[in-house]
């Protein structure tokens, strides 16, 4: 019947049309964009690449902002400039909190999250590895991305066990390098708990140069190659997908009312 009706969806209602979200919703939305809108000007200010991914990215191709039922923000940054943002933290406003603690997801993962402290509202930073080699010209997948897509299960097993960031380092050292012709970016071991289509290895051409993109009235920065990145991860993105309608995260205060989300949105406006 779900199947049926997708079907339905995808012949008779164009997806880029559907009204964005309202209300509690919405307003916890435009929260996240001033967080991505200052994190954008901290990383412009020191240098620091980052893009759009994920359901963000999606967002920005196919809605020019959030997609109507998302709750959160993902960006990517390769693994040495997150480092660095970590580095320019203390620039962010005091009610933003940088942090990889699991408490503002229900998975267990360690990816680095930038939440604004009252609201609960969010970005994830995911963080991708430069590995020479990792991609065959041939389009035939090379031995390490193989390996790399399994080991997100040994990750997930090492996170339980409060060790993931020892299991990465030792996982990445044993395999420094494929034997590919292309070098890759691939989503970092971090990510313990992706799903199949999230363990990705991305051609370096893919993704660079970065270019600006309105997302939500701002302009950000997205992958140089943004339709093929997404088909890589989500197939045929123009159709609609099984959590239409869905919220993902919990972690809001719901005992905000309207006019404090008002609020907080007002004082993250001004950040300049």
């Amino acid at each position: 019947m779900e199947d049926k009706l997708l079907l339905l969806m995808d012949n008779s209602l164009d997806i880029t049309k559907i009204k964005p979200a309202t209300g509690r919703m919405r307003l916890r939305q435009e929260i996240s964009v001033q967080i991505l809108r200052i994190v954008d000007a901290v990383a412009t200010r020191n240098g620091i690449p980052y893009w759009l991914d994920f359901g963000t990215l999606l967002g920005a191709i196919r809605h020019q902002g959030f997609v109507p039922w998302d709750d959160d923000i993902d960006i990517s940054m390769p693994r040495d400039a997150m480092n660095e943002f970590i580095a320019h933290k203390d620039e962010l406003p005091k009610c933003i909190v940088v942090t990889t603690d699991t408490v503002l997801d229900f998975k267990a993962q360690r990816l680095l999250h930038v939440y604004e402290e009252r609201s609960g509202c969010f970005l994830d930073i995911f963080p991708y590895d430069l590995v020479k080699g990792a991609i065959c010209s041939s389009g035939e997948e090379t031995e390490w991305a193989r390996l790399h897509k399994t080991a997100f299960d040994e990750a997930a097993i090492a996170e339980r066990h409060g060790c993931l960031f020892k299991f990465r380092d030792e996982w990445m050292a044993a395999h420094p390098k494929g034997e590919g012709d292309i070098d890759g970016f691939a989503v970092g071991l971090d990510y313990a708990n992706a799903t199949w289509n999230y363990r990705n290895v991305l051609e370096i051409s893919k993704v660079f140069p970065l270019h600006r993109m309105e997302y939500e009235g701002y302009r950000l920065n997205v992958p140089a190659d943004a339709d093929a990145c997404l088909r890589q991860i989500f197939g045929d993105y123009m159709r609609f997908p099984t959590d239409v309608g869905t919220q993902k995260h919990s972690i809001f205060d719901h005992a905000l009312s309207i006019e404090k989300l008002r609020q907080i949105l007002d004082e993250l406006s001004r950040v300049v």
